[in-house]
């Protein structure tokens, strides 16, 4: 899923200009490492 977050969230924002994405909840990550790079990988 780290190199799928982003597009996915993207796709969200395309599909409808108008949404606004506050938050976005990460289950079954596979450590601390991992949930680092999803961090920034959402954050950019």
């Amino acid at each position: 899923m780290t190199r799928g977050i982003a597009p996915l969230i993207l796709g969200y924002q395309a599909f409808d200009p108008d949404i606004r994405i506050a938050g976005v909840i990460l289950n079954k990550v596979g450590g601390s490492r991992h949930e680092a790079k999803l961090r920034r990988i959402i954050e950019h």
